[in-house]
């Protein structure tokens, strides 16, 4: 006899979202959402940049048939901790859960929403499972190690490249227009490049999957072989 699928409700967490961002992770979680959807219900939850709107608002939406929550994040913080780790995003975000109340939650990217998402889930009993489809965590170029202005690929890790790769990047001007309170004008939303934020990973080392896992270290900081990482953790 063929195993029974049980049907379940899946939320699909990821930095931002189409139509407006579209690229490599988007593209995947997109399509993935759409086989999923076959059989399961389907959500997804992303952020977007939009001074034009209440900072840590949620705008409900759709956007090929998924319903989509979108939680505004301008960057709106005092210092760097809050910029993940924001106690005004994170209440948004457990609302959020709160409101959906999914069977799993599947992290594509924390970028813009909160390193304590797989927390709060897991506060309301709710597995979390993730998939790191690039260097976003540790790299400020688009999670792609590419020093775009200079045009040097970064095999290591270098906290001096790093810190004039992030001062050229329009994530660094979204990030200082954000703190600075300053109109949609002068910061327009563009699919920005990400901080390098190594942190702690939020899953225990030992449910880490994929290249490099085996060393079992919470820090993907010095990762050089490539993206294709998952975590899974309740």
């Amino acid at each position: 006899m063929a195993p029974r699928c049980v049907a379940l409700k899946i939320l699909h967490a990821i930095h931002d979202f189409l139509p407006r961002h579209r690229a490599g992770s988007e593209i995947y979680a997109l399509d993935l959402c759409r086989e999923l959807s076959r059989r399961h219900e389907v959500g997804v939850l992303c952020a977007e940049y939009d001074p034009s709107q209440p900072h840590g608002s949620v705008v409900s939406r759709r956007y090929e048939g998924l319903a989509v929550r979108e939680l505004i994040n301008n960057w709106a913080f005092s210092d760097f901790s809050q910029t993940y780790g924001s106690a005004t995003i994170n209440a948004a975000l457990d609302q959020i859960l709160a409101e959906e109340r999914p069977d799993v939650l599947h992290v594509h990217n924390l970028l813009n929403l909160s390193f304590d998402l797989p927390t709060l889930a897991r506060a309301r009993g709710i597995p979390s499972v993730a998939t790191l489809h690039d260097f976003t965590l540790v790299c400020p170029s688009g999670g792609q190690r590419v020093h775009i202005a200079e045009e040097h690929v970064c095999y290591d890790i270098d906290p001096d490249r790093c810190r004039r790769c992030f001062t050229q990047s329009p994530f660094h001007s979204q990030l200082a227009g954000g703190a600075a309170g300053l109109p949609c004008s002068a910061f327009p939303p563009s699919s920005a490049s990400s901080a390098p934020r190594a942190r702690s990973c939020p899953w225990p080392p030992e449910r880490a999957t994929g290249p490099g896992a085996a060393t079992g270290a919470r820090r993907w900081t010095n990762t050089t072989s490539g993206s294709g990482y998952a975590c899974s953790g309740r």
